[in-house]
């Protein structure tokens, strides 16, 4: 078993090692969001104000700035079950579609 799993790994030489990190040197250093920060920390919030206005940007992405993006996993639609697939398909002669002839205003079912 031991051996299969050893010869598994040497088939696949992109696959990470056991224990093996996918970023050895870290996080980079000197990131444009390191600069800003640091540029933002030595302002008053006068300069800040007036810097975000000068260069107009979006109130939203200003509040992503400082609070981050919003939580996205949020489930709304389906109360955590399982979605079925849908798929939909051309339709290839229209002549042998039913059609009918409602006049009230809500949709058939």
């Amino acid at each position: 078993m031991e051996e299969t799993a050893n010869s598994q790994n040497t088939d696949k030489p992109w696959l990470f090692k056991k224990g093996q990190s996918g970023n050895p040197s870290g996080r980079p250093k000197n990131t444009m969001k390191d600069f800003v920060s640091r540029k933002f920390s030595n302002m008053s919030d006068e300069e800040k104000e007036q810097w975000l206005k000068d260069n107009k940007i979006n109130p939203i992405d200003i509040w992503k700035m400082g609070e981050g993006n919003p939580k996205q996993d949020t489930d709304v639609t389906s109360d955590g079950e399982k979605l079925q697939g849908v798929v939909v398909l051309p339709i290839k002669d229209v002549s042998t579609l039913e059609t009918t002839t409602e006049t009230s205003d809500s949709p058939s079912v």
